[in-house]
């Protein structure tokens, strides 16, 4: 994907969001465990034990949304 960012001009960099979205539409089904999962552990921080494990939880659910929807193959492109 970055690639063909890096090779596209002016205009089509501006719109390579629909372009991302066609070819690659699939990845955005990865955030729906995340948002699942991140549900889930904020349901489960109610009650006391393991709350190291509930807040690692919360933190890689998160981190799994971030990935998803960061784009980060810019940082490829530099």
């Amino acid at each position: 994907m970055a690639r063909q960012y890096l090779k596209s001009d002016g205009k089509t960099r501006a719109l390579f969001g629909f372009n991302e979205l066609l070819q690659f539409g699939y990845q955005y089904y990865v955030c729906i465990p995340g948002v699942i999962s991140l549900i889930i552990a904020i349901l489960g921080v109610k009650g006391d034990s393991h709350l190291s494990k509930k807040s690692f939880a919360i933190f890689l659910s998160l981190f799994a949304l971030l990935v998803v929807f960061a784009r980060i193959w810019r940082l490829f492109a530099w």
